[in-house]
Order: structure tokens, then sequence, then C-alpha cells
């Protein structure tokens, strides 16, 4: 499979979240990984509630590759490859370089219990749970795991802690927390909010400026609202039309329990933001602040005894959710330096948190069927066998690699009988880059693994360019293959009378595809399109690699010349 899209990711010094409360950069994981070490970290349901899982292989898996970096709301950055996919907040995901400022990312919320607080235990770590709104101990998160794999019973009456080794736990909480007491964890509490959340006093000086002016200027204000309501019902600019017509839209194409949750879900998120300023106050004097508030610029918003009973009628709960409702992008920046990048897998969820407390996303190894399913990551184009021998392809990383993992020798002591899989499939990205590789790869096994093709056993996978996806209670999703089949299966949807979801991806790369995709279009055998390789294709390849990369130039000209009048310029990859 070929590696640079689909398997890009982070820079080395990125660092990971562990499930022990630690940190671990990409580059130690991988080398914990190659002397046998694995690592627990965390990752995210549909619903984004936060799960423990092993993170498997951790890698390297492309050189000098060109970067993005990506700021936080706290001040975080993230270094990573541009095509790289975030985890937003509603649970979709989102490429590094489309990110834009103020997008909300799923957030990794993590602190330490305090007695002093009301909680149970002291100094152990608490996950926040962001489906259910409430904190959860990271050691019941390792409970849960221990007893879905048959490592625990749920009956065993001892207490379960995720550290096995306590003097390692304790060294760890007094590293965290140091010397804190209990009014020096209210202060910390108090500073992230104020920092969250800007000066509150600098935005109330402001805010009431604005609205002094106003009430100093009745006129301005009716003027104001008459211009805007010609603007909305103009017929010339049509406004009102195209906002009735996307409403509808939205109606339609959105069960209406969804619709009544995101409203909800929407009036609360609006309530923390504007009880932030206020949760320093006493309980009894921040409910009162609220609904001053509320009733001065936002009448029809969430009543304080509403938002209260959201979280368990708990005061606590409701000011931990006003210090985690932003975690948002602050600035994405393309690099002008390049570096090695790294991944990992989680298997059987498509996520996994940073230490920066960001969720990203994971493909490919996570889109197989380890059962009966290999995948060996090909880091760009391999060398051009055309015009190597033996010992150079054998010397070449990529080349010896493919070798040894088919276990069936090359060249003239290529034994097919000892071949260790059934099929070999050659994955790469529907782009010239991609065709490339696949040339350059047939050519490999042509040439020192010919009886693998002759016996019918090469085949090419072949990924769509598009996904077609309709709106309504029963979505229909179709994948399309050229330019031309994504435009006649529009028309055919459209006379159907089905809406379709706008604006249509184009998948430039397999790493583009979740792993849901990627299973479904290019890895199931049961939906998979594919293509056998032939001697046909074998000689096509040869022709091709010898006219573009040959030592002769004048037919490579020619080629050139005679071809510029064929080329769709349209089409051309930027």
């Amino acid at each position: 499979m070929e590696g640079d899209s689909a398997l890009g990711c982070f820079t080395g010094d990125t660092m990971v979240a562990l499930a022990s409360g630690e940190a671990r950069s990409f580059a130690d994981l991988a080398a914990d990984w190659a002397r046998g070490v694995s690592h627990f970290g965390y990752t995210t349901n549909k619903a984004g509630r936060v799960v423990v899982a092993p993170l498997e292989e951790p890698r390297l898996t492309k050189r000098n590759a060109e970067l993005v970096r990506v700021t936080l709301d706290d001040g975080e950055s993230i270094r990573c490859t541009p095509d790289h996919l975030f985890r937003l907040r509603d649970g979709s995901y989102r490429r590094a370089d489309a990110l834009t400022p103020g997008d909300s990312l799923m957030p990794l919320y993590r602190r330490l219990s305090s007695k002093a607080e009301g909680h149970n235990l002291h100094g152990y770590e608490q996950i926040w749970m962001n489906d259910r709104a409430e904190w959860v101990y990271t050691h019941y998160l390792a409970d849960a795991w221990n007893i879905r794999h048959g490592r625990d019973s749920a009956a065993a009456e001892r207490a379960r802690l995720f550290f096995a080794d306590p003097a390692r736990r304790e060294e760890w909480r007094k590293r965290s927390v140091g010397q804190w007491q209990d009014e020096d964890l209210r202060t910390w509490r108090s500073q992230k909010t104020s920092e969250q959340f800007t000066d509150p006093a600098e935005r109330e000086r402001q805010r009431n400026a604005v609205l002094a002016w106003h009430e100093s200027n009745p006129e301005f204000r009716r003027a104001h609202s008459r211009r805007m309501a010609g603007r909305m019902s103009g017929p010339t600019t049509g406004h009102l039309a195209k906002a009735q017509a996307g409403r509808a839209r939205y109606v339609a194409g959105v069960p209406r329990a969804e619709r009544v949750a995101q409203q909800n879900e929407g009036r609360r998120m609006a309530a923390l933001r504007r009880l932030a300023p206020l949760v320093s106050l006493a309980d009894a004097e921040m409910a009162a602040a609220y609904e001053a508030e509320r009733k001065r610029s936002a009448r029809t918003g969430l009543r304080f005894d509403r938002l209260l009973a959201l979280h368990g009628g708990d005061y606590e709960r409701v000011r931990d959710a006003v210090a985690l409702v932003n975690h948002s992008v602050a600035s994405v920046e393309r690099l002008s330096e390049t570096a090695d990048v790294y991944d990992l897998t989680v298997e059987g969820y498509h996520n996994f948190a940073l230490e920066a407390g960001v969720f990203v996303h994971n493909s490919a190894r996570v889109a197989r069927t380890s059962e009966y399913q290999a995948l060996l990551p090909i880091r760009g184009k391999i060398l051009n066998v055309q015009k190597a021998n033996l010992q150079q392809v054998l010397d070449n990383a990529e080349c010896a690699a493919i070798v040894q993992v088919l276990g069936a020798g090359s060249g003239r002591t290529f034994d097919l009988s000892t071949l260790r899989y059934g099929r070999v499939l050659i994955m790469a990205d529907a782009d010239v880059d991609g065709a490339h590789i696949r040339t350059l790869l047939i050519t490999l096994f042509a040439r020192y693994m010919r009886p693998l093709i002759e016996a019918g056993r090469l085949y090419a996978a072949m990924p769509p360019l598009h996904k077609i996806t309709t709106k309504g209670r029963n979505p229909q999703t179709v994948y399309t293959y050229t330019q031309a089949e994504m435009e006649a299966t529009v028309r055919k949807l459209g006379k159907a009378g089905k809406q379709i979801v706008t604006p249509i991806p184009r998948f430039k790369g397999l790493g583009e595809m979740d792993a849901d995709e990627l299973w479904e279009t290019t890895m199931n055998p049961a939906t998979r399109a594919v293509r056998r390789i032939t001697l046909d294709d074998v000689e096509a390849a040869e022709r091709i690699l010898e006219l573009l990369m040959g030592e002769k130039v004048e037919p490579r000209r020619n080629w050139l010349i005679d071809s510029a009048d064929r080329v769709d310029r349209d089409a051309i990859d930027a």
C-alpha cells in the first residue's frame, strides 16, 4: 500500500497522551514498540465518549514531509502533515489545512481529584466525558477495557488500579500536583477560566460602551433595523428566499429528534458561555447574576434552573462545564520546513488523543481484518527496477521489505508455493503519483516475481474519486470512479427526487478516507473494486517506463509533443 498520502501524520516530537497519566513522543513510542514495550492511550467512540485503548505500531511513515502548524486557543501547537484529520466536537473530521480559527475540536480534558472538592479519592486522574458532561476516574476506563477483553472480572472485589506498581503511581501523582493545597486547586481553576474566556471585566466594559452608544442614539437603532429588514425581504437580494429554502432542506434532511437535540445543545453551550464571567461568585450570587444577564441580553436563553438541572443540580459540575466549553483552533500556518512524520494504530476506533488535548484520526490499519489481511506501507515511489540489477533491488529498503514479507524469494529463486498470501493487492492513490507508484510496483513483480502475475494473484485496488451522499431519513451513499460517472449519478439521483449533500467530496488520496470508507471501497472483499494484473499490463508498464524514464530522449520528446493536444488541462492535478 502506498504510504505517503495514506499514512502521513505528526512530527516525532509530538506528544501523545497516555492513560498512565504521562505523555511520550511519537519517536519514543516507536522506539518502545521496537523493544517490545507498548502503551495505552485514549480514543473516543462515535458519541464522543472517551475510552482507553492500546496504541499499536507507532511507526515512521514518511520522510521530509510538508508540514502545517495548528495552534489551539490554549496556546498549544501541533505540527503535522496538511492532510491529517482532526476530530471536531460534532464528531466529524477535517483536514489540518482546512481548519479555520474558531473550529471547535473534540477535547481531552483531564484533572486530579481532590477530597476538598467533594471527591471520594484524592490525587487520582479524572477524564471529562464529552457525551455525558461528567468526570470519570481513568482507572474506571481501564477496568472497562480489562473486563471487555477478559483480563478482569466485574465480580472482582479488590479495587482495580491502572498502575500495577503503587510506588510508580505515587511518584507520578506527586510530580503532577507538586505540593498543591486545596486553595491552590481552586486558584488554578479560576486562572484557567480567565485564560479561556479572556478578561471578563474588559469584555464587559466594551459591551457596555456599545450599548450606551446605542441607547443614546435611538434613531440609529431604528434606521439600522429598517435597513436590515429591507435587505432581508428585498426581491433583488433573494436573502429571504435563500434562508427559507435552506431551512426547508434542513427540516427535510434531519430527523426532528436530532434537530431538537442540536437546538438544546446549542442553548446549553450559549448559556455556559454567558455564565463564564460569573463562575467565581458564590452559588446563589452566580445564579442571580446569570438570570439578570440573561434577561438583559438574551431573554429567550436557557434559565439557570434548567441549566443546573442539565448538570444534575450540582453547581460544581456547572462550573466545570463552563471551564470546558471552549477548545478551538486559533490558527493554521503552512511551514517552510519539512520533517519525518509518524503515525500509530488504535484497533476498532478511528482516533487517538494527543497531549495537546485533541483527538486526531488514524486510518488504513484499522480498516483491515487482521485475521486474514496484512498491510505493508510503502513510503512513496520505490526504486525503478527497469534500470537496476537484482543486488540493487535487494539493497533498496522498500523492495527488500516486499520480498521479505511475501516470503517466496525473488528472481530465479522465487517459489510460488511458499507465498504467504493468496492475493497481493496494490493500493495507491487515484492520481498521477498513484499511477506512477502502481507502474513501478507492477514492474518489480514482473521482473523478480513473475509467476505471481502468471498465476493471476496480483491485483490493483481501484479507489473511488467521489463520494455522493443523499439527505433524508435513509441516506444513500454512492462511490464513483470518474468525473463523467459522478455527473451521471448526480443527475440520476436528482431525477429520483433525492437531495444530495454538497459539495461532493473528491478523494485526492487514500489518507482522506476514514477507516469505514477505506474498508468499504478498497479492502472489503464483498464491496471493493479491484483489477487483476495481467502480462498485458506488465508490457504496458514496461513500455511507459522505458518511454518516460528511459535513456533515449527523442522518443519521450516526440510523445510529449504528440500528446499535448489530448491533455485535459482542467483535469491536471494542482
